[in-house]
């Protein structure tokens, strides 16, 4: 994947909007358009007046779910045990504050590959100043039904 080639978000929190750079991670890991995407965090903005994270990651889930797919919050003993392998390239979305920052649990969320950035929405491609949480999208076997 050329992950120079995807488009950066439109949605900045510097322009006095929800940034949307957490549905342009979900569409760059699903090879998707971001329009295709909701914008969890302006949902929960709209249906609680305030941003929650774990709503935002329950919204996010029940539609990959619906897709085949699940959101999978991982681990450094995960995402380490698979660093040690150099074959092992998956991209992982990685949340946390940024040089733009301005309050508390202000989070951004970019890609990883291994310890290499591979794609920040954002359009200064800063990146983030430390992690607080890592994802992986993973697809979901098959039902048995299907088999």
């Amino acid at each position: 994947m050329n992950w120079a080639n995807i488009p950066k978000q439109t949605r900045l929190v510097e322009n006095g909007v929800a940034g949307d750079c957490w549905r342009c991670c979900i569409a760059a890991m699903l090879h998707l358009p971001a329009e295709m995407v909701p914008h969890f965090l302006q949902e929960e903005l709209d249906r609680r007046g305030r941003d929650d994270y774990k709503s935002m990651d329950s919204l996010t889930q029940a539609w990959l779910i619906e897709r085949g797919y699940a959101l999978v919050r991982s681990n450094h003993f995960c995402v380490d045990y698979c660093w040690s392998d150099e074959r092992c390239r998956v991209p992982v979305i990685k949340c946390g504050p940024t040089p733009r920052s301005k309050a508390m649990n202000q989070h951004h969320s970019v890609i990883y590959i291994r310890d290499e950035m591979v794609y920040d929405p954002h359009p200064s491609n800063a990146g983030l100043t430390a992690v607080c949480d890592e994802y992986m999208v993973v697809k979901l076997p098959l039902p048995e039904a299907a088999l």
